[in-house]
């Protein structure tokens, strides 16, 4: 992925990438690495759609309905409460999914920083 405000500047990086490596250009991005990319008059909008309905999918959430916030006000998570998981890496792939969501949402990083320490 190439950026920058000089179409010259870029077009000569592609030129020389290619003369290096044989690169291929695939034209203006609308999809990298989870993240949709979608433009409007003064810039572009990213977002994750898509990696957001999966996430709710794989964690069983898709039927519920939307909250204010993620946990009530003042709740604290306590490690020596609930039971322990036998196989922790589910709860591990969805903590390290929602924290993936943060480059988009970032209103969800103090619920994956809480849930995150108690890996």
């Amino acid at each position: 992925m190439i950026t920058g405000l000089d179409p010259i500047e870029i077009n000569h990086i592609k030129q020389h990438l290619h003369q290096c490596f044989g690169i291929k250009d695939l034209g203006q991005l609308h999809y990298f690495l989870g993240l949709e990319v979608s433009y409007i008059p003064k810039g572009m909008v990213l977002s994750q759609k898509k990696f957001t309905l999966e996430f709710l999918k794989d964690s069983g959430l898709t039927d519920t309905r939307a909250a204010t916030t993620l946990l009530p006000l003042n709740y604290k998570l306590q490690p020596d409460e609930g039971d322990l998981l036998s196989d922790p890496t589910y709860y591990r792939t969805m903590i390290g999914k929602l924290n993936f969501l943060t480059n988009t949402r970032p209103d969800l990083s103090f619920i994956a920083q809480t849930l995150s320490q108690f890996m």
